[in-house]
């Protein structure tokens, strides 16, 4: 080896090897163990550890115990409840005494005797707190209670257990046609808006402005309909409302001899239409015309109006004619031609009173079954019979 290949050798390793190898160990190593474990064993291990277990087990703990439960139990039903649930019982009893006796035929079971009954319903002096001293001559208001399936339910959630029970659920209180939600969310909101201003000045009386609302949402009310009859060849009302005339007349279209039942609808009748029988819309013409009084006779001819043609499967036709009166100026026809219909089944609407006449073919196998001045319902109420 060379001079020239020692030098660089001799540079590249250090001078003093011992000093670069204490110059990389810790110079004290005692020192640089300490600085890695904690300074303060007991107090690192006090620093994970809670302070206060016994409060942090209160802080996991619920601070109110019967507050948690009490949520945790199901909600039994206030005083308000009790009460909305007792008008609406003194409605149905006084207003809809046909819907009362339907749902009473759809009851099943007997009385519990839960003693729930006397408490929701009135005081009683026969209810001596755990039951009813007088049960087999208890009065009538008992004997139709529960009503319908709301009564079983409200029953339930107060902790009893009703005997009886209901084929069918519980009607609504009022089902809205679908042919004036429009209408009667509009005047829900005008009213509310103007209740809401005169609230400042008029107080409580400012609930007023409410009653056209309430008003409208009646007139739209469409309840269900079910023929119970059990006649196959029954022609049923198109419409409620109260009869006017049944007279010869000529069936339109086709000019044939028919039977006309004619029928008004004031302003406190359900104003759905629907198909008197069984068959397939053949067709439906809309004419226009004036708005006359719809308890005028005349009315059924200049009227604006449409007509709906209905032909059963033995293939006779009928004729259910929609009029528009002085107030009702919208009339909706929900059947289409080609579309079969049911007995009952809804047609269409006239708005705000308003007439509906049908047309039967006249012959020795039809059977008029109502006077003039009898009342009607639509889906319901039988006009006539065919033999």
């Amino acid at each position: 080896m060379t001079a020239e290949t020692e030098k660089p050798a001799r540079a590249a390793a250090p001078k003093r090897p011992e000093k670069a190898a204490s110059a990389a160990a810790p110079k004290r190593p005692e020192k640089a163990a300490s600085a890695a474990a904690p300074k303060r064993p007991e107090k690192a291990a006090s620093a994970a550890t809670p302070k206060r277990p016994e409060k942090t087990a209160s802080a996991a703990a619920p601070k109110r115990p019967e507050r948690a439960a009490r949520a945790a139990a199901p909600k039994r039903p206030g005083l308000v409840r009790q009460g909305l649930s007792k008008l609406r019982r003194f409605w149905l009893v006084k207003a809809r005494p046909g819907y009362v006796r339907r749902q009473l035929e759809l009851r099943e079971g007997e009385c519990a005797r839960c003693g729930l009954c006397c408490r929701i319903m009135f005081r009683c002096p026969h209810f001596d707190g755990e039951g009813c001293d007088n049960y087999e001559n208890r009065y009538e208001q008992c004997r139709a209670f529960p009503i319908d399936s709301r009564d079983t339910d409200l029953i339930r959630e107060m902790g009893g257990e009703c005997g009886f029970r209901f084929k069918r659920r519980a009607e609504p209180l009022i089902r809205l046609s679908p042919y004036g939600v429009k209408v009667v969310l509009f005047c829900l909101a005008v009213c509310g808006l103007l209740a809401t201003a005169a609230a400042p000045f008029l107080g409580w009386w400012a609930l007023l402005f409410l009653a056209p609302a309430l008003l409208v949402v009646y007139f739209f009310r469409d309840p269900r309909r079910t023929y119970d009859g059990g006649d196959p060849g029954a022609v049923l009302s198109p419409a409620d409302g109260r009869v006017v005339s049944v007279s010869e007349a000529e069936m339109p279209g086709t000019g044939e001899p028919a039977v006309m039942v004619d029928i008004f609808l004031s302003l406190f009748n359900v104003h759905v239409n629907r198909s008197p029988v069984e068959g397939r819309v053949v067709e439906t013409r809309y004419e226009k015309g004036t708005f006359l009084n719809a308890a005028r006779r005349a009315a059924g001819e200049s009227n604006e109006n449409n007509l709906i043609l209905i032909e059963r499967p033995s293939g006779s036709r009928l004729a259910v004619k929609q009029i528009a009166g002085v107030i009702a100026r919208r009339i909706v026809c929900s059947a289409a031609p080609g579309e079969r219909v049911e007995a009952g089944e809804r047609l269409g609407m006239i708005k705000f009173g308003s007439r509906t006449r049908l047309y039967v073919p006249a012959g020795g196998d039809f059977e008029v079954a109502v006077e003039p001045g009898q009342s009607v319902r639509a889906g319901k109420s039988p006009l006539g019979r065919f033999r």
